[in-house]
């Protein structure tokens, strides 16, 4: 009788979530690399001014991934390049 350990039966759930998150990750940096012109200060302010929740948002985004254990980094590039494409 040998005992070996079996895999869980939510692995193949769990791996293709970390493969999903890095292809997620992967294309908002794609995103990034294009549009990096459009990230100056001038149109940062400008985005403020049309989404003034854009800094509530951000915030929220840090403590839920604070809670979550999300690398808080992520977040914080997803939300500052998410204004800049909505015009």
């Amino acid at each position: 009788m040998t005992s070996e350990p079996q895999a869980p039966a939510l692995a193949g759930f769990r791996l293709a979530g970390r493969v999903a998150l890095l292809l997620l990750i992967a294309a908002g940096i794609g995103v990034a690399v294009i549009y990096h012109k459009s990230l100056d200060a001038e149109s940062i302010a400008l985005a403020i001014a049309r989404y003034p929740a854009a800094p509530a948002v951000f915030l929220l985004v840090h403590v839920v991934a604070s809670l979550i254990f999300f690398p808080r980094r992520l977040g914080a590039l997803a939300v500052c390049r998410a204004p800049c494409f909505l015009h």
